[in-house]
C-alpha cells in the first residue's frame, strides 16, 4: 500500500545511498577479538545523505536497504539491532523521533518525513549501529557493508514552502512539530 502526497511538479527528485561498513573483530581499526562484527564505529556516524538548501523543504519518501551478504545471514546474526538515525548536522535535530530498526534488507519501505533549516551550511546525515554475530554461514567474511538508500524530494516552490509554513494552514500530509526556533520537522 502507498500514500500519496502532493509534491510540487519542480521539486527535484534526490536518490541517495550510504554505506556502512563493519570489520570482523575490529573497531575503528583496533582489534576486539569478540567474533563480530560492529557497525559502532566513527566511519558510521554523521555521514553526510545530502547537502540541504537553506529554505527547501525536503521530503523523504522511501528507504531501502541492502547488504554484501545474504539477508539469512544478515537476520540470523543480529547480535545488537542495528538501527539508522537521521538528522541534522547543525543542532543534530531527528528527522525522526526514533531510530529506524533495520531488522532486514528492505526495499521501497515508506518513511513519510518532512524536514527544512534555515541554516546556510545544513546537511541531513545519517548514523549507523548495530552488531552482528558471525555464525558458520560468515566464517571467512571479513567485511560486511550495509547500504541504505533514501529517496528524497527537495522543494523550492515559493507557494508550496509558504503554504506549508504558513501556521494558518492545515495539512493532510504529516503532523507539524517545532522542535527549536529556525528548524521544524514534519513527521507522520
Amino acid at each position: 500500500m502507498s500514500i500519496n502526497y502532493a509534491i510540487p511538479k519542480t521539486a527535484h527528485f534526490l536518490q541517495t545511498v550510504n554505506v556502512f561498513t563493519a570489520e570482523y573483530n575490529k573497531v575503528d581499526g583496533a582489534i576486539t577479538g569478540s567474533g563480530q562484527y560492529d557497525f559502532g564505529q566513527a566511519i558510521n556516524v554523521a555521514q553526510v545523505v545530502i547537502p540541504m538548501e537553506k529554505g527547501a523543504i525536503y521530503f523523504v519518501d522511501t528507504f531501502n536497504v541492502g547488504g554484501t551478504i545474504p539477508e539469512e545471514h544478515y537476520f540470523f546474526n543480529i547480535s545488537t539491532l542495528p538501527l539508522a538515525t537521521l538528522k541534522m548536522r547543525i543542532e543534530a535535530q531527528r528527522i525522526y523521533r526514533r531510530s529506524l530498526p533495520i531488522v532486514n534488507f528492505i526495499s521501497n519501505q515508506q518513511a513519510a518525513a518532512w524536514f527544512w533549516s534555515q541554516k546556510d551550511t545544513d546537511a541531513l546525515t545519517m548514523d549507523f549501529s548495530g552488531v552482528l554475530n558471525q555464525n558458520a554461514d560468515l566464517v571467512g567474511v571479513t567485511l560486511i557493508k550495509i547500504n541504505v538508500a533514501l529517496n528524497i524530494y527537495e522543494i523550492t516552490d515559493n507557494g508550496f514552502i509558504q503554504d506549508f509554513l504558513s501556521d494558518n494552514s492545515v495539512s493532510g500530509i504529516g503532523q507539524r512539530t517545532s522542535l527549536q526556533q529556525g528548524n521544524k520537522v514534519y513527521v507522520r
